[in-house]
Protein backbone atom coordinates (compact mmCIF):
# COMPACT_ATOMS: atom_id res chain seq x y z
CA UNK A 1 0.00 0.00 0.00
CA UNK A 2 2.04 2.94 -1.26
CA UNK A 3 1.88 6.38 0.33
CA UNK A 4 -0.24 7.72 -2.56
CA UNK A 5 -2.98 5.23 -1.65
CA UNK A 6 -2.81 6.25 2.00
CA UNK A 7 -3.13 9.92 0.99
CA UNK A 8 -6.15 9.02 -1.13
CA UNK A 9 -7.73 7.08 1.74
CA UNK A 10 -7.22 10.00 4.12
CA UNK A 11 -9.73 12.04 2.08
CA UNK A 12 -12.61 9.76 3.11
CA UNK A 13 -14.38 9.37 6.45
CA UNK A 14 -14.65 5.61 6.07
CA UNK A 15 -12.25 3.38 4.14
CA UNK A 16 -12.86 -0.32 3.55
CA UNK A 17 -10.02 -2.46 2.17
CA UNK A 18 -11.17 -5.69 0.57
CA UNK A 19 -8.74 -8.46 -0.37
CA UNK A 20 -8.41 -12.24 -0.51
CA UNK A 21 -5.01 -12.03 1.21
CA UNK A 22 -4.94 -11.70 4.99
CA UNK A 23 -1.31 -10.55 4.74
CA UNK A 24 -2.30 -7.70 2.38
CA UNK A 25 -5.11 -6.72 4.76
CA UNK A 26 -2.74 -6.78 7.75
CA UNK A 27 -0.39 -4.43 5.90
CA UNK A 28 -3.27 -2.12 4.96
CA UNK A 29 -4.54 -2.10 8.56
CA UNK A 30 -1.09 -1.26 9.91
CA UNK A 31 -0.75 1.66 7.49
CA UNK A 32 -4.30 3.00 7.89
CA UNK A 33 -4.65 2.40 11.61
CA UNK A 34 -8.12 2.96 13.06
CA UNK A 35 -9.25 4.88 9.98
CA UNK A 36 -9.38 1.71 7.89
CA UNK A 37 -11.64 -1.30 8.00
CA UNK A 38 -10.52 -4.56 6.38
CA UNK A 39 -12.62 -7.37 4.90
CA UNK A 40 -11.26 -10.76 3.88
CA UNK A 41 -13.43 -11.22 0.79
CA UNK A 42 -13.16 -11.37 -2.98
CA UNK A 43 -14.33 -8.52 -5.16
CA UNK A 44 -15.75 -11.20 -7.45
CA UNK A 45 -18.25 -12.21 -4.79
CA UNK A 46 -18.46 -9.86 -1.82
CA UNK A 47 -21.44 -9.37 0.46
CA UNK A 48 -21.32 -5.60 0.93
CA UNK A 49 -24.69 -3.97 0.14
CA UNK A 50 -25.52 -2.18 -3.11
CA UNK A 51 -24.38 1.44 -3.13
CA UNK A 52 -22.23 1.00 -0.01
CA UNK A 53 -19.37 3.12 -1.40
CA UNK A 54 -19.01 6.66 -2.69
CA UNK A 55 -16.13 5.41 -4.81
CA UNK A 56 -14.04 2.31 -5.44
CA UNK A 57 -10.32 2.35 -6.15
CA UNK A 58 -8.45 -0.66 -7.54
CA UNK A 59 -4.76 -0.34 -8.31
CA UNK A 60 -2.97 -3.05 -10.30
CA UNK A 61 -5.40 -5.75 -9.17
CA UNK A 62 -8.03 -6.61 -11.75
CA UNK A 63 -5.63 -7.94 -14.39
CA UNK A 64 -4.66 -10.60 -11.84
CA UNK A 65 -8.28 -11.83 -11.63
CA UNK A 66 -9.10 -14.81 -13.85
CA UNK A 67 -10.29 -13.53 -17.21
CA UNK A 68 -13.54 -15.49 -16.84
CA UNK A 69 -14.40 -13.54 -13.67
CA UNK A 70 -13.07 -10.11 -14.58
CA UNK A 71 -16.35 -8.69 -15.87
CA UNK A 72 -18.13 -9.94 -12.74
CA UNK A 73 -15.51 -8.17 -10.59
CA UNK A 74 -16.01 -4.85 -12.37
CA UNK A 75 -19.80 -5.23 -12.18
CA UNK A 76 -19.40 -5.84 -8.43
CA UNK A 77 -17.40 -2.62 -8.09
CA UNK A 78 -20.14 -0.75 -9.94
CA UNK A 79 -22.83 -2.42 -7.80
CA UNK A 80 -21.04 -1.30 -4.63
CA UNK A 81 -20.78 2.29 -5.86
CA UNK A 82 -23.60 4.77 -5.28
CA UNK A 83 -25.27 6.42 -8.29
CA UNK A 84 -23.07 9.33 -9.27
CA UNK A 85 -20.06 7.60 -7.70
CA UNK A 86 -16.82 6.64 -9.36
CA UNK A 87 -14.84 3.46 -9.90
CA UNK A 88 -11.16 4.06 -10.63
CA UNK A 89 -9.04 1.19 -11.92
CA UNK A 90 -5.32 1.34 -12.65
CA UNK A 91 -5.11 -1.21 -15.44
CA UNK A 92 -2.54 -2.73 -17.79
CA UNK A 93 -2.67 -2.04 -21.51
CA UNK A 94 -1.74 -5.21 -23.43
CA UNK A 95 -1.31 -3.17 -26.62
CA UNK A 96 0.91 -0.48 -25.17
CA UNK A 97 3.87 0.51 -27.30
CA UNK A 98 5.98 -0.33 -24.24
CA UNK A 99 4.36 -3.71 -23.58
CA UNK A 100 4.91 -5.18 -27.02
CA UNK A 101 8.75 -5.21 -27.07
CA UNK A 102 8.94 -7.07 -23.75
CA UNK A 103 6.27 -9.55 -24.87
CA UNK A 104 8.19 -10.20 -28.10
CA UNK A 105 11.42 -10.83 -26.19
CA UNK A 106 9.65 -13.25 -23.81
CA UNK A 107 8.20 -15.20 -26.76
CA UNK A 108 11.57 -15.41 -28.49
CA UNK A 109 13.27 -16.65 -25.32
CA UNK A 110 10.45 -19.13 -24.65
CA UNK A 111 8.96 -20.09 -21.33
CA UNK A 112 11.75 -21.06 -18.97
CA UNK A 113 11.00 -22.69 -15.61
CA UNK A 114 11.12 -20.22 -12.76
CA UNK A 115 12.00 -20.83 -9.13
CA UNK A 116 8.90 -18.97 -7.95
CA UNK A 117 5.43 -19.26 -9.45
CA UNK A 118 4.29 -16.41 -11.67
CA UNK A 119 1.34 -14.32 -10.59
CA UNK A 120 -1.63 -14.87 -12.93
CA UNK A 121 -1.99 -12.04 -15.43
CA UNK A 122 -4.51 -11.25 -18.13
CA UNK A 123 -5.31 -7.79 -19.44
CA UNK A 124 -8.05 -7.30 -22.01
CA UNK A 125 -7.55 -4.72 -24.77
CA UNK A 126 -8.81 -1.30 -23.68
CA UNK A 127 -11.91 -1.57 -25.92
CA UNK A 128 -13.13 -4.35 -23.61
CA UNK A 129 -14.17 -1.68 -21.08
CA UNK A 130 -16.94 -0.44 -23.39
CA UNK A 131 -19.15 -3.28 -22.12
CA UNK A 132 -19.81 -1.19 -19.01
CA UNK A 133 -21.38 1.71 -20.92
CA UNK A 134 -24.80 0.38 -19.89
CA UNK A 135 -24.03 1.39 -16.29
CA UNK A 136 -21.34 4.05 -16.40
CA UNK A 137 -19.62 6.62 -18.56
CA UNK A 138 -16.05 5.53 -19.25
CA UNK A 139 -12.92 7.59 -19.66
CA UNK A 140 -9.24 6.72 -19.97
CA UNK A 141 -6.45 8.73 -18.40
CA UNK A 142 -2.69 8.24 -18.67
CA UNK A 143 -1.04 6.86 -15.54
CA UNK A 144 2.37 5.23 -16.09
CA UNK A 145 4.04 5.30 -19.47
CA UNK A 146 6.28 2.35 -18.85
CA UNK A 147 6.31 -0.59 -16.44
CA UNK A 148 9.10 -1.01 -13.92
CA UNK A 149 10.58 -4.08 -15.66
CA UNK A 150 10.88 -2.25 -18.99
CA UNK A 151 12.13 0.93 -17.30
CA UNK A 152 14.87 -0.99 -15.50
CA UNK A 153 16.06 -2.70 -18.67
CA UNK A 154 15.68 0.19 -21.12
CA UNK A 155 16.45 3.30 -19.07
CA UNK A 156 19.91 2.39 -17.80
CA UNK A 157 21.09 5.82 -16.64
CA UNK A 158 19.40 8.44 -14.46
CA UNK A 159 19.72 11.07 -17.20
CA UNK A 160 18.06 8.76 -19.75
CA UNK A 161 15.24 8.01 -17.31
CA UNK A 162 14.74 11.73 -16.50
CA UNK A 163 14.65 12.60 -20.19
CA UNK A 164 12.18 9.84 -20.99
CA UNK A 165 9.77 10.73 -18.16
CA UNK A 166 10.00 14.46 -18.90
CA UNK A 167 9.09 13.77 -22.55
CA UNK A 168 6.27 11.43 -21.45
CA UNK A 169 4.89 14.11 -19.11
CA UNK A 170 4.93 16.69 -21.92
CA UNK A 171 3.17 14.26 -24.27
CA UNK A 172 0.49 13.58 -21.62
CA UNK A 173 -0.25 17.31 -21.35
CA UNK A 174 -0.53 17.69 -25.12
CA UNK A 175 -2.46 14.49 -25.91
CA UNK A 176 -3.80 12.84 -22.73
CA UNK A 177 -6.27 10.57 -24.56
CA UNK A 178 -3.62 9.24 -26.91
CA UNK A 179 -1.15 8.82 -24.04
CA UNK A 180 -3.73 6.76 -22.14
CA UNK A 181 -4.02 4.44 -25.14
CA UNK A 182 -0.25 4.16 -25.64
CA UNK A 183 1.01 3.94 -22.08
CA UNK A 184 1.60 0.69 -20.23
CA UNK A 185 -0.75 1.56 -17.34
CA UNK A 186 -3.83 3.69 -18.07
CA UNK A 187 -6.45 4.66 -15.51
CA UNK A 188 -9.96 3.51 -16.33
CA UNK A 189 -12.60 5.80 -14.80
CA UNK A 190 -16.18 4.57 -14.63
CA UNK A 191 -18.66 7.21 -13.48
CA UNK A 192 -21.80 5.36 -12.43
CA UNK A 193 -25.10 6.73 -13.66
Amino acid sequence: MPSTHIQLASQYQRVVCLDISQLALDIAQSKLGDSGEVLLQSIVDCDLPDGAADSVFSAHVVYHIDRDFLEKAIRQMLRLTKSGGRVVVIYANPRSVFTLPGELIRRIKGNKPQSTPQLYYHAHPLGWWNRFKDTASISLLPWEAIGSRMATSALKTPSLARGFFKAAESFERIAPGLAARLWHYPVIVLDKR
